[in-house]
């Protein structure tokens, strides 16, 4: 279970300087960190190397969005953005595909203010849209049927040039477009452009029950295409394949991972987990179920029952609200000794509030977190994000002593914030340890800041206020 590990793993950096100057308030040492701006610029182009007049480039601060339009010739320069990070950027075109970049502008102890950093991004190359992608479907019995769920994914949407350095990047995952008989994904890259850059679309197909019974009569498949064959040629007529009398699938449950569906489509605390395969079950499957929360991960005892080809996992007093299941399941259908693994991840609701807490040992007793002192971050349930994003990190208080907020850095309001790094595997918001390059009293609210992310809870409400009141732990 390495993976699970890796899916709970916590960056946390603070966006700050080290050269610091100190100013005195009430007998009391205090810090004031540098703050460090600097510039990011750029070029927008189409893989021509033509300029996109219309392209505009967005970058997400902790104050808000900073949008800025190309000029004439596609260059760019947003000044005043605060250095010693990760930056959101977003480059964006009306009929071109997008770009989503995440530059580290860099920062080093300085002279308050300092405004001569700078990170030139390149040649960002966006794809017009105007490619597409059409198969025809049929079964064996020559059918024109109409496919359920079938998703398109895109590779590459951007390319990445700096002097001889060329990366091509991004990737595009949507519904696609289905009647009977055909599946279409429009609003590919241009397929003569896309070919240089080696473009791809996978058409992802789940297996199908057309006639509801709960069995799949037809296989899932994938089919995958270059750029360069759909140039050439359209694409042949694929079929569907009946689901072979060996397979052994999930073909229905209420864990919607399980077949390739969000994560974030919950179970209630007494809802037991319900798998229904493409054969009867032999014996009774090996289950092991790790519950998470947002402090850690513990392997739960849970009771699994065999009804047919129906799998039900339950545990003693239900679920955990606000926890998250990860399980591993070893079966077999019926008459076979050999076991097939299955991996599902499934989120339990909660009708409670959110709640979040900040906590310090306050070894000296003055009521203040020194400077760089670790404040622990923790969530009452598990909070997920909709794609992964640094996350700046505020503080409402008047920390430099001027008599207002927002006039330092890391004071709400103000560009120059510590930066929480969370790089998780399903964009878990877990708890983690927090620093921040200046002296926090205790009752300060620390405010967490998604910018360009939505985060969700157990039950896929979104939650907009992450702010705690900072306690001290004697």
């Amino acid at each position: 279970m390495k993976r699970i590990a890796a899916v709970l793993a916590v960056l946390v950096v603070a966006a700050a300087c080290a050269d610091e100057g100190e100013s005195r308030r009430e007998g009391t040492t205090r810090t004031r960190p540098s703050q460090v701006r600097g510039s990011l610029t750029g070029r927008v182009l189409n893989p021509l190397k033509e300029p996109i007049s219309a392209a505009v480039v967005r970058v997400t601060l902790p104050s808000g969005v900073r949008s800025v339009p190309v000029d004439g010739d596609g260059y760019f320069a947003i000044h005043g953005l605060p250095a010693g990070g990760s930056l959101a950027v977003r480059i964006e075109a009306e009929g071109h595909t997008h770009a989503t970049l995440s530059p580290w502008l860099e920062a080093e102890a300085g002279d308050y203010p300092h405004d001569d950093v700078s990170h030139d991004l390149g040649d960002v190359l966006l794809f017009p849209r105007s490619g597409e992608l059409t198969v025809p479907v049929t079964t064996e019995a020559g059918e024109m049927v109409e496919i359920e769920g079938a998703t398109c994914l895109v590779f590459p949407t951007w390319v990445n040039e700096v002097g001889s350095w060329v990366d091509s990047a991004g990737t595009d995952l949507f519904p696609a477009e289905v009647e009977p008989g055909r599946i279409r994904c429009g609003g590919l890259p241009r397929l003569d452009l896309w070919t240089v850059h080696g473009g791809t679309v996978d058409v992802f197909v789940p297996a199908q029950d057309f006639d509801g019974d709960g069995h799949a009569e037809y296989a899932g498949a994938v089919w995958s295409y270059t750029a360069e064959q759909l140039l050439s040629q359209d694409p042949a007529a694929q079929m569907l394949g009946p689901t072979a009398p060996g397979d052994f699938v999930v073909v229905r449950t209420n864990v919607p991972h399980l077949v390739g569906g969000p994560v974030h489509e919950a179970i209630g605390a007494d809802e037991e987990v319900e798998i229904v395969f493409s054969q009867p079950i032999g014996d009774v499957p090996l289950v092991r179920m790790l519950e998470v929360n947002s402090g850690g991960e513990q392997e739960i005892e849970v009771s699994p029952r065999v009804e047919g080809d129906l799998l039900r996992i339950s545990k003693a007093g239900g679920w955990t609200k606000g926890t998250m299941l990860y399980f591993d399941i070893f079966a077999a259908p019926k008459g076979s000794r050999e076991l097939r693994p299955f991996f599902g991840v499934a989120l339990v609701r909660s009708d409670e509030e959110v709640r979040m807490t900040a906590v310090f040992d306050d070894h000296d007793d003055d009521g203040f977190a020194a400077v760089n002192q670790d404040i622990r971050i923790e969530f009452s349930q598990v909070l997920f994000l909709s794609r992964l994003v640094s996350i700046p990190v505020q503080v409402d208080a008047d920390l430099d002593g001027s008599g207002e907020i927002g006039d330092a850095p890391f004071e709400l309001g103000n560009d120059a914030s510590g930066f929480l790094s969370f790089w998780t595997l399903n964009g878990i918001l877990p708890s983690g340890t927090l620093r921040i390059p200046a002296q926090i009293p205790v009752g300060a609210k620390i405010v967490l800041l998604p910018e360009g992310a939505s985060v969700f809870d157990a039950g896929g409400n979104s939650i907009v206020d992450l702010t705690a009141v900072l306690e001290a732990r004697e």
